[in-house]
């Protein structure tokens, strides 16, 4: 069945990958490393101030070339409010409730409750929780959804079934969360895929039965914010 989904030109979904995975996911780190080495040369971790720029060019360059998607999304979007607001409701119970399943299966049979991923998202909230707050809440939201649901997920739904294309772009979405591994060669945490791609093929749900790039963006937004506001209260409880 041919989809009806809103979606971007190939040039610009080619150019959103491109930039998503060449520039943020390595040449603006790197330029990074090597702005916060030239400060400080015994530096572990880029400086929140390089990392908020990095956050924020990235985030203007995406938006630039999701534009057209954003733009007639958010009209849909407003015109069938209730719907959409229903529906992300009912999508983030579900994802919860199947996370939290998972989760505890995976800690079963492996012996792992978290994955190296969400280790260093609560590191980076003891350190630097606004900067952690607008990455997660803000940032990942709207870029990591222009480019896997309204970039990959599309063109792919444009060529083939559902299943197909949400499963495709949904394994693209979770391996980006464990990208360091490959670099370090520890894949201890990979078994936590499931957990990620499961919420990917739950977000391409949610646009392909809304039509607009705005309900998964709300979507993911809401599944980090109570992520990480569990982080931060726990973190606060533990200074008290």
């Amino acid at each position: 069945m041919e989809s009806k989904l809103q979606s971007l030109s190939w040039q610009r979904v080619f150019l959103l990958v491109l930039h998503y995975f060449l520039g943020y996911g390595f040449l603006y780190r790197q330029i990074g490393v090597f702005l916060t080495l030239a400060n400080d040369p015994y530096a572990i971790m880029i400086l929140p101030s390089i990392q908020l720029c990095i956050y924020l060019f990235t985030l203007a360059i995406t938006i630039w070339l999701a534009y057209p998607l954003l733009k007639k999304g958010f009209i849909y979007f407003k015109a069938h409010l209730r719907y959409n607001l229903l529906l992300v409701l009912v999508l983030i119970c579900a994802t919860y409730f199947a996370n939290l399943i998972l989760s505890i299966l995976i800690g079963i049979l492996t012996g792992m409750e978290t994955t190296q991923n969400q280790q260093a998202i609560e590191a980076s909230s003891r350190f630097i929780p606004l900067l952690t707050l607008f990455s997660t809440c803000f940032f990942a939201p709207i870029v990591e959804e222009c480019v896997f649901r309204g970039g990959v997920f599309t063109k792919l739904r444009s060529k083939t079934s559902f299943l197909l294309a949400s499963l495709i772009s949904s394994l693209l979405f979770g391996n980006i969360h464990f990208i360091n591994a490959f670099f370090t060669l520890d894949f201890s945490d990979l078994p936590f895929l499931l957990v990620y791609s499961g919420i990917g093929m739950v977000l391409a749900y949610g646009y392909e039965k809304s039509n607009t790039i705005f309900v998964p963006i709300l979507l993911h937004f809401l599944n980090n914010l109570i992520a990480v506001l569990a982080m931060l209260l726990q973190i606060i409880k533990e200074n008290l």
